[in-house]
C-alpha cells in the first residue's frame, strides 16, 4: 500500500470523525429523524406509563445518591452539636456570657459547671449510689480503716496544652484549694477537706492522702477528694486574691485534661471541640456548641425548628409544651437525692419571735401540702422528708410531719396565736398579725411552688408575703447577711449522711453554710478534759458521725440527728430533683442514670453522636 495509501486512510478516517461532530446535532438532538425527536415521539406516545417510569427512574437516582452519603446532600452537619443555654440577660440587655472558668470555686452558673466538667476531670467521682468511678485515678487503696489513702493515677495523660499529667498538678491543686478556706468567697467543702489532709507525693504517678488530726477519719474522703485537677505549670500566679477573677490565664483559656477543649468564652456561642489527644475514648462530636439565649422563648422555639439540638434547665410548662413534639426525647435523670429544695426559716437571735416558737413552725409545716406541689412540677422532683434520704443507711423512717391544716390550726392556738371570728389572719395577745416574708429565686417553678405555699398558709390564718429575687440578689442581699423569715432554696449535700456543714452551730455565719442559723435546743452531757460540758446534742453527735468510718457505728448518731432536727425544724424539707434533659431524637448516646448533679448529664458524652 506504501506510504502514501496509509496517509490516505488517516484523511479519510479524519474526515468521518469531522463530519460526525458536524453532524451529530442534526442526528441525535436537532433533525427530524434525530434520536431526540423520535424517543419524544415514542414519550408522547407511552403516556401515562412513560411519566411513570420517568418519575420513578429519577426517584431512585435520587436515593442512591441519598444513600450514599445524605449528610452532604442535605448540607447536615453529623459532628456538631449545639445546645441551647438559658442564662438571662445582663443590665444592658446584651445576653449574660461566661467571663472565667475555675472548677475550684462554687458557681451558681450552670454553664460554667457544664464547660469545666467537659473540659476539666477529678481522680474520681462518686456515683449516686455510692459506689467510685475512678477517671484521672487508676486505682484507689484505703490503707488505714479510712485514715489514709494511697491513689495511683493514670499514665500518659496529656493536659490540653501537650504536658504532661503527673502528681504535681494534684499536689498543686491541692495546695491551692487549701489556701482557699481563708477566703470568703473562695471557702468550699473542697476547701475544707483540703485544710484537714495532708497529701505526699511517692513518686509521680502514685499519692498517699492522710488526716492532718491524728486518729481521725473523714468517712467521706471520696467524696471531698473529687474536685477536679488543674495543672500545676499554670497555677503559679493564681490565689485566693485573683482565682474569683478573669485575671488569672488559665481562668480564660482554660486548659485540662477532659475529652474536649475550649474556644473564646466571651461570646454568644462558647465552642468546645474534641480533644485529638484524649487518653480515653475518643469524643464521637468534633464540635459541641454552648448557645446562650436571654429566655426561654426563644430557646423553645430553636429547638422546636431544629436550630438547636438540645437544651436544659426549662420550667415545667416548657418542659410540657416540648413533650408534645414528637422529633423530641425528654430524657429524664434520676432522683437526685443529694440535693434538696426546703423552706429554710431564720432561727438567729434578730429573727423574728415567732419563728422562735416550735410550735409555729410546725405548724407552718403541716399546713404545706407537699405532694400537691411535688405533683405541680409535672415529674421534676420527689417528695423529701428529711436531712437524709431514704437512700442512706442512715435513713431512720420516723413518724414525718403529714399535710393536716386542722393540726396546724391546733398548734397555732396552742402557740397563743388566735383566729377570731371575722379575722382572716391570726393575732397575739399584744394585737399583732402572725406575719412572714419568704423570699425566693425568681422564676416560673418557684413562683408556682410560693403561691401554693401562700394559699396553703393563708387557709390557716397566716400572712405569707412573698418576695421574688434574681438569684444575685437572693445570695448576696438576703441569704449572706441573714435578711429573711423564709428561704425557698435548694441545696447540694453529700452522698453519705454527714451534715456537719448544714446543721452544726460552727457552720452559722457567712460564708458558712448553716442557713437558718440553726442551734438545737435539746442538750446533752458530755466529759471533756475532766469538765462537764453541756453542748447542743445535734453538734455532738454530727461531730460523732464524722469521726467514726464503719456505717453499723454511724448510724446510730445520725438516727438522734434526724429525730431531734426533723422535732425542732429549722427547715421544712420539700423534694429531691427530677431533671429532665431535651434533645432531638437525632442525639443518641445519652444517658441520664446515677447522676449526682445536673453537669453528669455529660458522664457519657464521649458516645454521643447525631444520626440521620
Amino acid at each position: 500500500m506504501g506510504l502514501f495509501g496509509l496517509f490516505s486512510k488517516i484523511e479519510n478516517f479524519l474526515i468521518k470523525i469531522r463530519d460526525f461532530f458536524w453532524d451529530y446535532p442534526e442526528k441525535f438532538f436537532v433533525g427530524k429523524e434525530s434520536f431526540a425527536a423520535q424517543f419524544r415521539q415514542f414519550f408522547l406516545k407511552s403516556r401515562p406509563f412513560s411519566h411513570f417510569f420517568l418519575n420513578f427512574f429519577l426517584l431512585t437516582l435520587l436515593l442512591f445518591f441519598v444513600s450514599r452519603d445524605i449528610s452532604a446532600v442535605l448540607m447536615i452537619d453529623t459532628d456538631t452539636m449545639v445546645e441551647g443555654v438559658i442564662v438571662g440577660q445582663q443590665p444592658d440587655g446584651g445576653v449574660q456570657t461566661v467571663d472565667f472558668i475555675n472548677p475550684l470555686i462554687v458557681t451558681n452558673m450552670q454553664l460554667k459547671r457544664d464547660i469545666a466538667e467537659l473540659v476539666y476531670e477529678p481522680l474520681i467521682k462518686v456515683n449516686q449510689d455510692g459506689s467510685l468511678k475512678k477517671v484521672l485515678a487508676e486505682s484507689v487503696i484505703d490503707a488505714g480503716d479510712g485514715k489514709k489513702f494511697r491513689i495511683k493515677i493514670r499514665e500518659g495523660v496529656k493536659w490540653h496544652d501537650g504536658e504532661d499529667f503527673t502528681t504535681d498538678d494534684v499536689i498543686a491543686t491541692f495546695n491551692l484549694l487549701e489556701t482557699l478556706e481563708f477566703g470568703n468567697q473562695t471557702s468550699s467543702v473542697y476547701s475544707k477537706a483540703a485544710s484537714k489532709i495532708v497529701i505526699t507525693k511517692v513518686d509521680d504517678y502514685r499519692l498517699e492522702f492522710s488526716l492532718k488530726e491524728e486518729g481521725s477519719v473523714i468517712p467521706n474522703f471520696f467524696e471531698v477528694i473529687s474536685f477536679k485537677i488543674l495543672p500545676a505549670h499554670l497555677l503559679e500566679n493564681v490565689d485566693s486574691t485573683n482565682i474569683i477573677y478573669a485575671e488569672p490565664k488559665i481562668n480564660t483559656n482554660p486548659i485540662g485534661t477532659g475529652p474536649f477543649t475550649v474556644g473564646s468564652l466571651s461570646g454568644e456561642e462558647v465552642i468546645l471541640r474534641r480533644n485529638k489527644n484524649y487518653y480515653g475514648d475518643q469524643a464521637r462530636l468534633s464540635r459541641f456548641i454552648f448557645r446562650l439565649y436571654k429566655d426561654q422563648t426563644r430557646a423553645v422555639s430553636d429547638i422546636k425548628t431544629g436550630q438547636i439540638h438540645s437544651l436544659i434547665g426549662i420550667n415545667s410548662d416548657g418542659l410540657h409544651e416540648l413533650s408534645a413534639l414528637s422529633n423530641l426525647g425528654i430524657y429524664p435523670s434520676n432522683v437526685i437525692y443529694n440535693q434538696y429544695w426546703g423552706i429554710y426559716f431564720n432561727l438567729a437571735e434578730s429573727s423574728k419571735a415567732s419563728l422562735k416558737e416550735k410550735k409555729v413552725r410546725k405548724a407552718v409545716d403541716s399546713a404545706i401540702n407537699k405532694q400537691f406541689l411535688v405533683e405541680s412540677l409535672a415529674g421534676a422532683g420527689v417528695a423529701a422528708d428529711g436531712p437524709i434520704p431514704v437512700t442512706s443507711f442512715a435513713y431512720t423512717d420516723f413518724a414525718r410531719n403529714v399535710y393536716d391544716p386542722v393540726k396546724a390550726g391546733q398548734l397555732l392556738d396552742e402557740a397563743g396565736w388566735i383566729l377570731a371570728e371575722g379575722q382572716v389572719y391570726r393575732q397575739n395577745s399584744a394585737g399583732e398579725i402572725l406575719e412572714l416574708d419568704m423570699v425566693y429565686v425568681d422564676n416560673s417553678d418557684r413562683e408556682k411552688i410560693a403561691v401554693l405555699i401562700q394559699e396553703d398558709l393563708e387557709q390557716i390564718g397566716v400572712k405569707l408575703n412573698l418576695v421574688a429575687k434574681t438569684i444575685a440578689e437572693v445570695n448576696n442581699d438576703y441569704l449572706l447577711p441573714g435578711y429573711f423569715d423564709m428561704l425557698l432554696y435548694g441545696v447540694s449535700t453529700f452522698i453519705d449522711p454527714d451534715r456537719y456543714e448544714l446543721f452544726h452551730s460552727s457552720q452559722i455565719g457567712y460564708p458558712n453554710l448553716n442557713i437558718s442559723s440553726y442551734k438545737s435546743e435539746k442538750t446533752t452531757v458530755v466529759i471533756r478534759g475532766g469538765k462537764k460540758e453541756t453542748p447542743p446534742e445535734v453538734d455532738y453527735v454530727l461531730e460523732k458521725g464524722r469521726a467514726l468510718f464503719n456505717e453499723s457505728d454511724r448510724k446510730p448518731e445520725y438516727q438522734i440527728f434526724q429525730e431531734i432536727v426533723l422535732d425542732e425544724l429549722p427547715v421544712i424539707y420539700l423534694y429531691h430533683p427530677v431533671y429532665s434533659y431535651i434533645a432531638n431524637n437525632r442525639v443518641r448516646g445519652i444517658e441520664m442514670e446515677n447522676m449526682v448533679s445536673l453537669e453528669d448529664r455529660f458522664d457519657s458524652i464521649t458516645s454521643w453522636h447525631i444520626e440521620i
